[in-house]
This record gives structure tokens, C-alpha cells and sequence, in this order.
């Protein structure tokens, strides 16, 4: 039987395709139409590309599901801002707009589905499935972890009106524990600090979770922040949308004029970052790794798990998520490396197996290798095309190990491209992390962005507890751990200014021509580790073809360009 899962309601749109229980094929539309996340855009492409990795026809898919309930009405939501102060709603009016909602929504969902599918393929009629967006969340994670049980955290912006949901997973089974209804947001409240700052909201929360690790404590702004967003006499959290959403927005979309009243004026997008600034970054995250500790102890000590998996827009602060798998009474972690909205495809696909009578519980997710390849012809078919001059070599991982030691930066293009928004060693920038100026380089050269920004390393699972404390595997460069204190001055460029590391620990079995690469270079420098950035420049998406490689490697200052078997070398351009 084969289902596709898809994601269309926001940003990070995506498709993933099953096929007899197997997982075939995942990618973001975004890497198709090379616009950042592809909001709201039908993956259409993505759908496309996951039907020919399968060999079949859209004719051949029995069901095709969706991590939206369409025929949910946030009327919750609407009942809260009515007892909001000048926030009046007409009953009447009102009733009328739900009736109107609850009869067009699922309708209007369906059509936009049909009429996607029908560009794919006129003939295509398959069954049309759609489940709430949280549920398809925690199923992505539960039922690809490779545990029997689970204690499940969601937390993302929103899921129709809920917010935060943890859940229990339960062999097939899948049973919500406890929900935070809107306007009790994590992500709105980390969104809307974030726009604060004088980043872009759904986009550079990372930037001000890197930007947290050089401030300090401030109690003035804490105390502040507490108005806004605060664990109450229970233990729940509470999220103040008067600071965020309701209210006069002079600013911003994101913020109220009454959070600038509280906090102070916004910081303007690229002006120097002050203490304040920093400081007021480091107080956003502490919030946010506090309640997310409280919650999972809350949820581990009544579930009686030590199994752990997270998932939601929130799962990607890699500092909150390393927190989490330290945390006494778990043993094991999953999160999904699409823990965005992307991810949810999958899960809206298992749960349509689970609703057609089968398990949904499929092999783990142990690699995220599961877009676009293209063959050693297909590539230098477009490298004649381009008129370049390249060399074919034996060994590119051997090679490419002797130019890292030489300081080279590298666009690595090789196998089958990686989903998620972390490049894991197949559509890759890598560099020399023991040369000290490496971040300060690759920031301002190749990646031209902010200088604050660290990078991730990846290094071959092997010596994962060599160079790390309390590790445990990260082959999604989602989790963040302290480096060891004799290591820290040997690698400048990817250890952060509070010691620790997002590293991506590389695994021969699923990655092998990566691996040789890691392990090489550490038979040359005496560690297998490299810096690992996605192969894209700020505010573009990751390369997904090797044409979008070749531009990107011209457009900025890499030194050499591994694609497939090929190689091309500036200095030897030059020469």
C-alpha cells in the first residue's frame, strides 16, 4: 500500500511517500522553488520527486494525508480574546462565522488537495485524510524512534488551538497526556522575542539561541520577562498574548506596543547587538529551557518512561533539546531532524496506516538521506554545461581530507540529499575546525552572515565520548552538549562561547563516504572532526541540485567543490 504524507498549511511545506510499510522518499518544497520554506506553497514538486524515487504514479497511491485538521474551528481561541478588554464579539455574528467555517474549511481543504494532485495527474483520485497537526507531530517521533513506549512533548506556534501537547506512546497507540491551549504559546512567545531582537520571526530563533551564550544573567530583565511568560502556582505555563498578539502593534507583527512599554525599544534588524541585547537573549532562552525541563520532568515522573521523544517548531533550539536528554530518569532521546512542520508529513502518513488497519510503527529513523541523488554522469553533464574546467578523482574523501588540512573550505555535494534544516554531510560547506579564524571565515566569506553564529561539528560516532560530556548519538545535529575542557582549545571554531557543541556524530553504516572523509582527515590531524554548515548562503535554502551547487560554490568564497566523484579547485581555475 502507498501513502503520501504532505504539510501545506505554513511554513516548511513538505512530502514524504511510504511504500509497503517502507519509508521511500521525504523532501521540502523549498529546495524545489528555491524560496526559504516555501510557505504556504502546495509540494507539489516534492510529491513529484517522492513518486519518481518510487517508480509509480500518483494512480498508485491509496491515500494521501495531511497534519491539518480542516475541520476544526478555533472557537476556544475566540472565547478567550472575547473577554479580552475592547475585544467585543457579536454572539450572533459569531455563531454565523463558525457555521460558515465549519461548512467551507474542510471543503475548500479538499479542493486545494484535488486540484494540486490533478496538476500532478489528471486521473489521480486518491482518498483524502487529514489529522490534527499536534497528533501528527508526536506521531512523526513516537512511531519512528525504535521505543515501544514513549513520553511524547510537542511545542511548537500552534496546531489548530493547541500550543503545547505532551502525549503517551504506547506501541501503536498514541494518547494525549495534557494540552496548553492558545494563546499559551512557547514558540509565539520565542517568535516574538525573537522579532524583538531584531531577527525574523519563524526564521532566526537559532540566532538568538546562539546569541544567548554570550550574555549573562540580568534579574531587572527576568523579572520583566516573568509578566509576559511564567510557570503559575500549579506549575503550568502562562503565556501573556497582551505582550504578544493582542493589542496594538505599532512595531511589529509579532509584539505588542505594550511589550515595548514593558522591555524597552525594539532593537532595529542589522544594528550592533549591545549587552542589553545579549543579555535579553540569554533571559529568552532561560525561560524557555525552564518550563520545558518542568513540563518533561512532570511527564516522565508520571509516565514511568525513560524513553523521550520531542518534537514541534520549538525542537529545534538544540540547547533546550540537549537539556532535555540529560535530564535524570532519561536513558533515550528521538527527535525528528524535520521537527518543524515539514516532519509532520510523515506523521500524518504513519497515523493514515494506523486508520487502514495496519501498524503505523515503521524501521527507525536513523539517517535523514531520503531526498534527490544524482549520478556521477547526471553531474558532469552540467559541469560540461558550465564550461568548467574539473578533474575526476579516484578517492574524493581522501582528497578532500588533505585540502581540509590545508584550510580549504569545501562545498560537499554527495548521495542522496538529507531533509530537515540541518545539512548532515550531503549537502555540506566543511572546514578545518582547528584553525582558529574558521568561524570568523566561513561567516563573513561563504556564508555572510552574522559573526556571533557558531558552527556544528561532525565527527565519526566513534569517539562521540572522547571529546564530549554525558553524549548520546546525535545523527541529526539537533542536540547540544558540552565539550570536553582539555578539547576546547583545539577546536575554536565549533566550540561556543559557553563550551558547548551541536555535533552531528556520523555513522559509516548510513554515510559512509562522509565518514572516510571525517576519519581521514582525523588520520592527518589526529581528530576525526570537521566543521559541518548547510551548503546555502543566508536566506537561501540548501542546494538540491548540482547546478544550485555550482552557483552557490561561484557566488561566495569556497575553495574547492566535491560533487560526486568530481572535483573543482579555485586555486587551480586560477592557475
Amino acid at each position: 500500500m502507498n501513502i503520501i504524507g504532505i504539510f501545506m498549511e505554513g511554513p516548511n511545506t513538505g512530502a514524504c511517500l511510504f511504500s509497503n510499510g517502507k519509508l521511500v522518499a521525504m523532501a521540502e518544497e523549498e529546495r524545489f522553488i528555491r524560496q526559504k520554506t516555501a510557505s504556504e506553497r502546495f509540494p507539489s514538486n516534492s510529491i513529484s520527486f517522492c513518486l519518481k524515487k518510487a517508480n509509480l504514479k500518483l494512480t498508485d497511491i491509496h491515500t494521501v494525508a495531511t497534519a491539518w485538521d480542516h475541520d476544526f474551528y478555533p472557537g476556544p481561541m475566540d472565547e478567550y480574546m472575547s473577554s479580552l478588554p475592547g475585544r467585543d464579539l457579536d454572539p450572533l455574528a459569531h455563531r454565523a462565522e463558525t457555521i460558515i467555517h465549519n461548512k467551507l474549511a474542510p471543503d475548500l481543504a479538499r479542493f486545494n488537495i484535488k486540484t494540486g494532485l490533478k496538476k500532478i495527474d489528471p486521473e489521480a483520485n486518491p482518498n483524502i485524510k487529514w489529522y490534527s497537526h499536534h497528533k501528527a507531530h508526536a506521531a512523526s517521533v513516537h512511531y519512528l524512534s525504535g521505543f515501544e513506549e514513549s513520553a511524547v512533548l510537542v511545542m511548537d506556534g500552534s496546531g489548530e488551538n493547541q500550543a503545547s501537547t505532551t502525549w503517551h506512546g504506547n506501541g501503536d497507540e498514541l494518547n494525549l497526556v495534557n494540552e496548553w491551549k492558545l494563546p499559551h504559546s512557547l514558540g509565539w512567545f520565542y517568535s516574538a522575542l525573537t522579532e524583538w531582537l531584531g531577527f525574523k520571526a519563524y526564521s532566526g530563533e537559532g540566532k538568538v539561541m546562539g546569541l544567548a551564550a554570550y550574555g549573562k544573567s540580568s534579574p531587572d530583565f527576568a523579572k520583566k520577562l516573568e509578566k509576559v511568560c511564567y510557570l503559575n502556582e500549579e506549575g503550568d505555563y502562562v503565556v501573556d498574548p497582551t505582550y504578544i498578539y493582542f493589542g496594538e502593534r505599532t512595531y511589529s507583527r509579532k509584539f505588542t506596543d505594550k511589550l515595548v512599554d514593558l522591555l524597552g525599544p525594539p532593537r532595529q534588524a542589522e544594528t550592533e547587538l549591545n549587552d542589553f541585547y545579549i543579555d535579553a537573549a540569554y533571559e529568552t532562552q532561560k525561560v524557555l529551557e525552564k518550563i520545558s525541563i518542568s513540563i518533561t520532568k512532570k511527564l516522565i515522573s508520571y509516565l514511568k518512561t525513560s524513553n523521550l521523544c520531542v518534537s514541534g517548531g520549538v525542537a529545534m533550539n538544540c540547547k533546550m533539546n540537549g537539556l532535555l536528554s540529560n535530564l535524570e530518569g532519561i536513558e533515550n532521546i528521538f527527535i525528528n531532524p524535520a521537527s518543524h512542520d515539514s516532519g509532520t508529513a510523515l506523521g500524518a502518513a504513519l497515523l493514515a496506516y494506523k486508520d487502514l488497519g495496519e501498524s503505523p510503527r515503521r524501521d527507525k529513523l536513523d539517517h535523514a538521506y531520503w531526498g534527490p541523488e544524482f549520478t556521477d554522469e547526471e553531474i558532469e553533464e552540467k559541469l560540461k554545461h558550465c564550461n568548467l574546467k574539473y578533474r575526476k578523482v579516484d578517492d574524493i574523501s581522501k582528497e578532500c581530507a588533505k585540502l581540509l588540512n590545508e584550510s580549504k573550505i569545501i562545498g560537499w555535494f554527495q548521495g542522496r540529499a538529507e531533509f530537515g534544516a540541518r545539512a548532515l554531510g550531503s549537502r555540506s560547506i566543511i572546514a578545518n575546525p582547528t584553525n582558529k579564524d574558521m568561524k570568523d571565515i566561513v561567516n563573513a566569506r561563504v556564508k555572510y552572515r552574522e559573526g556571533f553564529r557558531p558552527f556544528a561539528p561532525s565527527m565519526i560516532e566513534e569517539v562521540k565520548d572522547k571529546y564530549m560530556e554525558n553524549p548520546k548519538d546525535s545523527p541529526f545535529m539537533i542536540l547540544a552538549y558540552q565539550f570536553k575542557e582539555e578539547f576546547k582549545d583545539i577546536f575554536p571554531s565549533v566550540v561556543h562561547v559557553d563550551g558547548s557543541v551541536r555535533p552531528q556524530t556520523v555513522s559509516k553504516k548510513y554515510n559512509e563516504r562522509y565518514w572516510n572523509l571525517i576519519n581521514e582527515f582525523g588520520n592527518i590531524s589526529g581528530h576525526p572532526i570537521i566543521i559541518n554548515t548547510s551548503f546555502n548562503v543566508r536566506g537561501e535554502p540548501i542546494v538540491n541540485t548540482p547546478l544550485d551547487a555550482i552557483r552557490c560554490f561561484f557566488s561566495t568564497g569556497m575553495d574547492a567543490l566535491a560533487i560526486g566523484s568530481y572535483i573543482i579547485v579555485k586555486d587551480e581555475l586560477n592557475g
